[in-house]
């Protein structure tokens, strides 16, 4: 060889490693269940610490304005598989699914040279799991060796994470794996035998819960699947570590906010703002925060783009791997959301849109009361404390009376200034000052819901219509 000829050689070598190792080995995505971002150490709680999901945040980027298509489970994934917001794939309703020939990322995915596998809830139920197409699933509940579920008095011993490990052992040895592993907690029934968090003393620290001493025993049973969550973060990102090197790109997120008032069914900030947390060391600018609003349906996208694949066409999910890269720091102008209902409970349709400052959120339906799971079953395994808050509310509580009455009686439109009001406290709409801001922000939501061929229609609930209310601030007979 020429010596001239030898450094040309060798800087073509390097740029080939350098291209063989633009795109991650291996993907790791870790969702959670009812899991709102608040509730953790990245992202400002003083009260729930979560030491390993602070850890992937010091090691890569936190999204300050990420959010999921829908305030439930089923609409929520369907959305993240397929790159669709809800009425376009079809499954609005929650326990509903893409309509038939509906295309999944996963396919895309598979295309981009990863074998793609899902452990635990990721599709919706084990129907959700075999429509995304998946090359291998696995829908046992994940959980560390000391968990019991008191529901049915099953303990898994571990098996759910040797088998993930045994996965990884095997499959990475010849493939490159994109790995989907659903966590379900902090779902309810809230069962974990964990007991990091009690009730002593108020334990919250947002403005919209009523302090009881049932809510405080319920909250901390939540920590506690939170602090669960955490755990097994820690348990991935240690397998990973061990097993598939340096070149992975990890990430956690969750489903929806938390199945509590004001939370999950809900299209306020604790229902469809979610975690998202990524690392990719080497790639992923360590301890970096990211204001970019960006979207469940843009995960997929995201990863694939990453992964040297080719983007579908027809979706409405976007690659933001460009913030994630350090190359931008905005990525959509309007994030969109929606929800309909839970067969006949929790039914409430509505639709919401942000441009990052200011939130419209509109009841497309205002002829019922809101109801959950909460109010509904307090004979079952759901919560006990709304009997609790409305006693308080009917000693004279001004303060758990005008919780209530949100709760309850939700006004037909919202507008929210999130930046002087994060929490969501003062309804705007009927505000001279900003009706110019409510105009255009219920424009956009039109014209959305068109595009979208969203006509807002649903069958409506044999539950509780707003004449039933027992008290001017709401609730009913339980």
């Amino acid at each position: 060889m020429r010596a001239y000829l030898f450094p040309f050689f060798c800087l073509l070598a390097a740029a080939c490693v350098a291209s063989a190792q633009a795109q991650p080995d291996h993907i790791i995505v870790v969702i959670a269940d009812d899991h709102s971002a608040h509730d953790s150490t990245p992202y400002g709680s003083a009260i729930v610490d979560t030491p390993h999901m602070q850890e992937l945040a010091d090691e890569g980027m936190v999204f300050d304005r990420a959010y999921v298509a829908s305030p439930s489970c089923a609409p929520s994934r369907a959305a993240l598989l397929t790159g669709l917001m809800p009425a376009r794939n079809g499954a609005m309703r929650n326990h509903s699914y893409p309509n038939s020939g509906t295309h999944y990322l996963t396919a895309d995915l598979q295309d981009a040279g990863y074998h793609v596998a899902a452990f635990g809830k990721v599709g919706h139920g084990k129907k959700g799991a075999e429509l995304a197409g998946f090359d291998y699933y696995n829908s046992a509940f994940l959980a560390d060796p000391n968990f019991l579920n008191r529901s049915d008095g099953q303990a898994y011993n571990g098996k759910s994470l040797q088998a993930v490990r045994r996965y990884m052992e095997d499959k990475s040895q010849e493939e490159s794996l994109c790995l989907f592993l659903g966590i379900n907690d902090p779902h309810k029934p809230w069962d974990s035998t964990r007991n990091r968090y009690s009730a002593d003393g108020k334990n919250f620290d947002v403005p919209y819960f009523v302090d009881s001493e049932a809510f405080r025993g319920e909250l901390s049973t939540y920590y506690n699947e939170v602090d669960h969550v955490d755990h097994l973060i820690g348990e991935f990102r240690a397998m990973a570590k061990e097993i598939l090197g340096d070149n992975v790109l990890f990430v956690y997120t969750a489903d929806h906010g938390a199945a509590l008032p004001f939370g999950k069914w809900t299209l306020f900030e604790a229902g469809i703002r979610s975690p998202f947390i990524f690392s990719w060391q080497g790639k992923i600018q360590a301890g970096t925060r990211s204001v970019a609003m960006v979207s469940w349906i843009d995960l997929l996208p995201t990863l694939i783009g990453l992964g040297g694949g080719s983007m579908p066409e027809g979706i409405d999910g976007r690659s933001f791997a460009s913030v994630l890269m350090g190359k931008k720091d905005t990525h959509r102008e309007w994030i969109f959301a929606s929800h309909v209902g839970d067969g006949q409970q929790n039914y409430s349709p509505s639709r919401s849109v942000s441009d990052g400052k200011w939130k419209y959120i509109r009841y497309l339906d205002d002829e019922y009361m809101f109801t959950t799971h909460q109010d509904l079953n307090n004979n079952k395994s759901f919560t006990r404390f709304h009997p609790e808050w409305v006693a308080i509310a009917e000693a004279g509580h001004a303060g758990a009376q005008d919780i209530l009455s949100r709760y309850y009686l939700p006004a037909k439109e919202h507008l929210y200034d999130l930046e002087s009001d994060p929490f969501e406290e003062r309804n705007l709409a009927d505000d001279v000052r900003v009706r110019e801001v409510k105009a255009r922000l219920s424009r956009v939501m039109d014209d959305w819901m068109k595009d979208q061929g969203d006509d807002g229609v649903d069958e409506g609930s044999s539950f509780f219509k707003r004449a039933d209310a027992r008290y001017p601030w709401g609730s009913h007979d339980f």
